[in-house]
């Protein structure tokens, strides 16, 4: 399926793209360590200042209702975010740290935005299954939060590319045809990218199967199924932004298993503010 498109072959082999910081190789290698603990990811975080700096914004928002400013990065992770989310968000952090955010067609805000929504619904999918193990579960918040990283390194190293196959696709463009549109433009999909990056960056295997079965449009397992119905609850709410009926509007239609993955109104009517978090200089 990979198209000619040598600029963004080099991309997906990582030629063009900086390396991961040092952080974010510690955070994915506590994946892999069960008796990693939450002081242990706080100790880590700390090395960087910049991701430091947006999960204590994050933690000090009005979503959360801090009634005092909380700094200690480990009541940060352990009593505000907990240990998989903040996990999942330095890990993005880091990433999008290593390209160009700028280069987005849409807006690094509208990137955001539907990060946080993934992940929360994916969460929330995850949750409502009876399948996968607490390990997997554990993940779920990460794996919607990292599910689109792919579309910045396309967007990094084939902007222009990139802006012309984002222009061609509606809000209401599911999964396959965001794919044809990106295979037909740029040659390779933000599915694909996302999947070969996982991969290559040594995510957990779960994660890298979740976001393979996704690129290859086949049925996933636990987490590839939760990332499915995830994606499914974005492409709604982006819908609801233009329907004059808003989100009750755009999810009324849903099947049962995606309606149960959409996040509470109060959780997306303050995603703005979580995105501003990230904003910052």
């Amino acid at each position: 399926m990979v198209g000619q498109n040598t600029a963004v072959k080099q991309t997906l082999d990582l030629t063009h793209l900086p390396a991961l910081p040092a952080v974010a190789h510690e955070i994915l290698r506590t994946f892999n360590d069960e008796f990693t603990t939450g002081e242990d990811i706080a100790g880590i975080v700390e090395k960087d200042p910049g991701i430091t700096a947006r999960l204590v914004a994050i933690a000090n928002s009005a979503y959360f209702g801090q009634r005092q400013p909380v700094t200690d990065m480990r009541d940060i992770v352990v009593r505000v975010l907990g240990t998989d989310n903040v996990r999942g968000l330095a890990l993005a952090i880091a990433t999008a740290n290593t390209v160009n955010t700028n280069a987005l067609p849409f807006g690094a805000d509208v990137f955001w935005r539907d990060c946080f929504i993934r992940a929360e619904a994916c969460r929330l999918a995850a949750s409502l299954s009876d399948e996968g193990c607490n390990e997997e579960r554990a993940l779920a918040y990460t794996c919607g939060f990292c599910g689109d990283i792919g579309l910045l390194a396309l967007a990094t190293i084939a902007p222009d590319e990139t802006q012309t196959a984002v222009s061609g696709i509606p809000d209401s463009a599911d999964d396959d045809y965001v794919a044809r549109v990106f295979e037909e433009t740029v040659g390779w999909t933000p599915q694909q990218a996302t999947a070969q990056l996982a991969r290559s960056w040594g995510m957990p295997d779960a994660l890298c199967n979740a976001y393979e079965s996704r690129a290859e449009s086949r049925a996933g397992d636990y987490l590839g199924t939760a990332l499915s119905i995830a994606n499914a609850v974005v492409t709604a709410l982006r819908c609801s932004d233009a329907d004059t009926d808003g989100e009750e509007g755009a999810t009324a239609d849903l099947p049962k298993t995606v309606a149960g993955a959409v996040p509470p109104a109060r959780y997306v009517a303050r995603t703005e503010a979580l995105v501003s978090c990230l904003l910052i200089n």
